[in-house]
């Protein structure tokens, strides 16, 4: 059995952590952690099943994405973001979560499309965040079909389109995004 453990979990992640799962277990063997043998006593940054310890999972981050893992480098990127185990550096971290980005993983394309939107670690650029929600939303991902509609619903760096708002919320909706459905019902009723 493998454990995955992932530095602020939350209900929008869970697409993240199948991926994961389904994608990412060679990457970690590669890297010859005895997972099998010895699952007990890896970290988790959460202590969930072992001991907490974000020193030693932040190392186990650092090991899988020196081997090429995308998902490691996302939650590295996570980790210097928040200071999970290593001082917080959001430079570092907005460089991390380019290079998974750019190695197609999705979480790190939504993540860099956060930091450009936020200005984490470089300067603000809505027509970037833009760009990269999109790209993500057309992927099917919902974290990014809600930023996507919540940028046209806003105008925030583009031109305000009330129909293609609705139409992303739809599509994160349907997934069973509750934002997404109050979103989407609030726009409806104000037509």
């Amino acid at each position: 059995m493998l454990i995955i453990t992932l530095s602020n979990v939350n209900t929008k992640h869970v697409a993240i952590i199948s991926e994961f799962i389904e994608h990412e277990q060679d990457e970690f063997e590669r890297c010859q952690l005895p997972f099998e043998d010895n699952e007990d006593k890896l970290p988790s940054p959460e202590g969930i099943g072992v001991e907490k310890d974000l020193k030693k999972a932040f190392y186990w981050y650092e090991v899988a994405a020196n081997n090429g893992s995308l998902m490691a480098i996302y939650n590295l990127a996570d980790c210097y973001r928040n200071g999970i185990g290593i001082e917080k550096d959001c430079n570092k971290a907005f460089e991390l979560y380019k290079q998974s980005a750019e190695g197609g993983y999705l979480g790190g394309i939504i993540m860099l499309g956060y930091c450009y939107d936020n200005g984490i670690g470089t300067i603000i650029d809505k027509q970037k965040a833009f760009e990269l929600y999109q790209n993500a939303a057309i992927l099917g991902d919902d974290v990014a079909q809600y930023n996507l509609a919540l940028t046209y619903e806003k105008g925030d760096g583009i031109t305000k389109d009330i129909d293609k708002a609705i139409y992303w919320y739809e599509k994160c909706a349907k997934q069973g995004d509750q934002d997404a459905q109050n979103s989407l019902k609030k726009l409806q009723k104000n037509q």
